[in-house]
């Protein structure tokens, strides 16, 4: 298979693209990195029958240097790092970011230009990559084929737990380090509650580590995709 770069839609992306192909996976990294970031998670499944999509962030971040990264929205560092410094972390759930409603409009819209039936679509992401993928899901006429949510956490709470409900039986994956420094293992079991008491389908995998996606995950999203793909 080939790998290719290719607008689609509004957003730029990466693309491991088969000639002939039945299922798309669609993955959005996390905070600060950027569509490469992700990329290597084909090789999980690197089959003809599968097409994988890594978009870029809309937004451009300095990372120190001439170094610079994607984001999806916006986020308040100053924020973040003083929470950190407190040892705290710093709650989004009762929020809905600026920038959170312009970013799912975009990628709502390079999804309508894949063109892929949602029962054949499996969408998720890292991070903010995850919260991102978590409110596109909410907001769609149907339920896709599966989610991901790898390190996410709980945005506009009040909002999710209702447009939850509207998509019962929505199949999902979620992980989240015990030890992450950045977001919350106890809102990562909110995010799961609040799933799974919409009707979703699947569990939340904890794990001995921080804000990453170690081996065991991987191997538990391997399976989750096979499953869903009936392969």
């Amino acid at each position: 298979m080939s790998r290719t770069q290719s607008k689609i839609g509004p957003l730029d992306c990466l693309i491991k693209n088969p000639k002939d192909f039945e299922y798309t996976v669609v993955l959005l990294h996390g905070y600060g990195a950027d569509a490469a970031d992700l990329f290597p998670l084909h090789q999980l499944i690197d089959n003809e029958n599968v097409r994988w999509v890594f978009p870029n962030g809309p937004l451009e971040v300095p990372l120190g240097g001439h170094w610079m990264g994607r984001a999806w929205f916006p986020i308040d560092t100053q924020a973040l790092d003083l929470a950190m410094s407190q040892g705290k972390f710093r709650e989004m759930a009762d929020t809905r970011p600026p920038g959170l409603d312009q970013a799912q409009s975009m990628v709502s819209e390079m999804l309508f230009e894949l063109n892929v039936p949602q029962e054949k679509l499996i969408l998720g992401g890292f991070s903010q990559g995850a919260m991102l993928s978590t409110d596109v899901i909410m907001n769609m006429s149907e339920n896709c084929l599966g989610a991901v949510l790898l390190s996410g956490t709980v945005l506009d709470q009040k909002n999710w737990q209702e447009k939850a409900i509207q998509r019962k039986g929505q199949a999902f994956f979620q992980s989240h380090g015990e030890s992450d420094p950045l977001l919350s293992i106890q809102m990562a079991n909110l995010l799961c509650d609040i799933l799974r008491a919409g009707g979703w389908q699947g569990n939340l995998l904890p794990f001995a580590g921080a804000h990453e996606i170690p081996p065991m995950v991987l191997d538990r999203m391997k399976l989750f995709l096979r499953n869903q793909m009936n392969m």
